[in-house]
């Protein structure tokens, strides 16, 4: 039986497929017809590689509800495993703005890549490591000496830390190897790791697929970011704007009118109506520009990656990756 320490059991189940990437069109007129530049009311496209639905829920929102197109914009969205895969598809010149967390920036920042941080699309900070239950994990000091999957260099590789950390392990008490994300329910089914550490939603996906499981909950905050590359920043700061008012424009659906919120995220993000409502009951969502508390969440995450040996120190000045677009409040 899956338990959690506040003996939570998380009955409905989800599509398992919400692990899997796939490609989501917003505004579908065909490309070849848009500017690339917004001109006296001319459409302009920008392409956004996309990470979980279910934690950037406004674009999907947006594109549903013809935000973007209200806004002068076609925004076609390709989805990505995780935020890791998003920032490369942005590195490599695939999009213009990719969906990040600061674990994935930080890294690319410190290894050479000039990446701009200009929005905020939700906060959360509730994980939970998921352990079989027939490897005698019932609390996380029983984690010594066994295998934790986990895709590295993502949040949740650093948020494993922070649970080792706080109950006095280390990295060296313990066997860490790298899982993909569309990788995690067979690695724990299987029993090729003894626990898996993962975000939302995977995490409640993972939960429900192997349900002989313990989930051990611990907190780190973590936040769903908008980022681009500094030069694109700098040529098109009123379609970025236009961009994040679109976004905006959807909080309140999702904080106003949960229920028509949930009925239009069902089948993108390809989770159980319940289970998804659950999840967002966790989450903050609201549009905003990156504060101070991204700053500090950026310090931390190239703390991790120094700590780690995956870049040298130090750390650079993040006050210089994040930039205001003029969003109102």
């Amino acid at each position: 039986m899956h338990t959690t320490s506040t003996a939570r059991r998380r009955g409905p189940r989800i599509v398992a497929a919400a692990l899997l990437a796939t490609t989501l069109a917003a505004c579908s007129s065909d490309p070849a017809d848009t500017s690339e530049e917004a001109a006296g009311g001319e459409t302009s496209l920008l392409r956004v590689a996309q990470s979980t639905p279910a934690e950037w829920v406004q674009p999907v929102l947006a594109a549903e509800e013809g935000t973007f197109g209200e806004h002068d914009l076609e925004v076609e969205m390709t989805e990505f495993p995780s935020g890791r895969d998003a920032l490369q598809a942005l590195t490599g010149g695939a999009v213009e703005i990719a969906m990040v967390t600061p674990s994935n920036v930080a890294p690319a920042v410190m290894g050479g890549q000039d990446i701009v941080v200009f929005g905020v699309a939700s906060r959360w900070g509730s994980w939970r490591l998921v352990a079989r239950d027939d490897r005698g994990i019932a609390e996380p000091s029983d984690l010594r000496g066994k295998t934790i999957g986990v895709p590295t260099g993502t949040s949740a590789d650093q948020s494993l830390d922070v649970l080792l950390t706080e109950n006095g392990l280390s990295r060296e008490d313990v066997e860490v190897v790298n899982v993909a994300a569309p990788d995690v329910i067979p690695a724990l089914e299987s029993g090729s790791v003894d626990a898996i550490n993962i975000w939302q939603p995977n995490l409640s996906v993972l939960e429900e697929a192997v349900p002989d499981s313990v989930s051990l909950p611990f907190d780190m905050p973590s936040s769903f970011l908008f980022a681009t590359s500094r030069e694109f920043a700098e040529e098109n700061e009123d379609l970025l704007l236009a961009f994040m008012e679109a976004n905006q424009a959807n909080d309140s659906l999702i904080n106003d009118d949960r229920e028509r919120a949930l009925d239009i995220m069902v089948a993108p993000s390809r989770i159980d109506r319940e289970i998804l409502s659950t999840i967002w009951e966790d989450f903050d969502f609201e549009t905003s520009e990156p504060d101070s508390e991204i700053i500090s969440q950026l310090d931390e995450a190239a703390q991790f990656a120094i700590d780690n040996g995956s870049q040298p120190g130090p750390a650079p000045d993040f006050d210089a990756q994040v930039m205001s677009v003029g969003l109102g409040g």
